[in-house]
C-alpha cells in the first residue's frame, strides 16, 4: 500500500468514527472494507489450487486473533461489515484469477 493510499483510509476511517466509535452508518466502514479486499486479492493473485488454501488459512486465523481482542459491540460491528461486503461482492462482478 501507497503512503497516499494508506492516508486516504486512515482519513476515511476517521471520517467514519465518532469519539472513537463506529458511527452509525457502515458505509464508510464497508468502503475501506472493499479497499483492504481488493489489497489482499493484489497481493495473492494469481490465485491458483496451492495459495488459495494457504491465503484463506492465513486470512481465517488472522480474523479469529483479531476478534478475540474485540468486545461485543466490535464483534457487532464486524459482523455487520462482513454482511455488507458479502452483498456488495455478489452484486458486483467478482473477477476470478486462473
Amino acid at each position: 500500500m501507497t503512503n497516499e493510499k494508506q492516508k486516504e483510509m486512515i482519513k476515511k476511517i476517521l471520517e467514519t468514527t465518532v469519539d472513537g466509535a463506529p458511527a452509525k452508518s457502515l458505509d464508510g466502514y464497508r468502503e475501506v472494507a472493499v479497499e483492504y479486499v481488493n489489497m489482499i486479492n493484489e497481493a495473492i493473485t494469481p490465485m491458483n489450487p496451492f495459495t488459495a488454501p494457504l491465503a484463506a488459512a492465513a486470512l481465517g486465523f488472522m480474523r479469529d486473533i483479531v476478534m478475540k481482542e474485540l468486545d461485543s459491540e466490535g464483534k457487532s460491528v464486524v459482523k455487520s461489515i462482513e454482511i455488507l461486503l458479502k452483498l456488495s461482492t455478489r452484486s458486483e462482478k467478482v473477477p476470478y484469477h486462473k
